[in-house]
């Protein structure tokens, strides 16, 4: 097996045959609910409140879905969502202090203005989206976050292993970081930026 492709680099691959990324917002409904809790069982977040969130940040909620054709009705793969926190939000991640299962809307900044941070929310059939990973990071390049670190928070030993196969990073326990369990990514523009800055000195 050759090197680990970081988060980024994604966005360089081709796009998956017969895949198409969606913005989830627009198709969220009670039938998706209830497919996510055959998916993954266990307690959710309540219909409304994941509403309430996509409709928040709109942009940040991908829906992969297979096409058949062109006249064909796209048929739902699984989805991954993204939350964009300002400054408030992002201590509050780091602290602990930060709720998945009941995200403030205080800690989310509006669609299009600058993000401190992206916290990967969840992802159900992670093996399906990653058909559609290509289309997700690409809008994750956008200028209003293309910086912003990227955390996640694996709910298993499978999805540790993706996190740090794509680059995340377990955050060290200390002063700065008081979540257990917190991986983060460190964006590939920062650190150009910051690798030149060396160069530079």
């Amino acid at each position: 097996m050759g090197n680990a492709l970081r988060f980024d680099e994604i966005a360089t691959l081709p796009a998956a045959l017969g895949s198409a990324v969606l913005p989830l917002a627009a198709y969220w409904n009670r039938d998706i609910y209830e497919w996510t809790k055959d998916q993954v069982g266990g307690d959710l977040a309540p219909f409304e409140h994941v509403r309430d969130v996509l409709n928040l940040v709109p942009e940040f909620g991908f829906l992969v879905a297979e096409v058949a054709s062109l006249d064909a009705a796209p048929k739902l793969r699984g989805y991954t969502i993204f939350l964009p926190l300002n400054a408030d939000g992002h201590s509050a991640l780091k602290s602990g202090d930060f709720n998945g299962a009941a995200v403030e809307d205080r800690f989310l900044t509006a669609s299009g203005q600058r993000a401190d941070a992206l916290y990967w929310w969840c992802t159900v059939a992670p093996s399906a989206v990653s058909l559609g990973m290509v289309a997700v990071v690409s809008q994750l390049q956008k200028e209003h976050v293309r910086r912003a670190p990227i955390y996640t928070k694996p709910v298993n030993e499978h999805a540790e292993q993706l996190a740090r196969f794509a680059g995340f990073e377990p955050t060290a326990a200390g002063a700065s970081y008081k979540n257990a369990g917190l991986f983060v990514y460190e964006r590939s523009a920062v650190r150009s930026e910051a690798a030149g800055l060396r160069g530079a000195a």
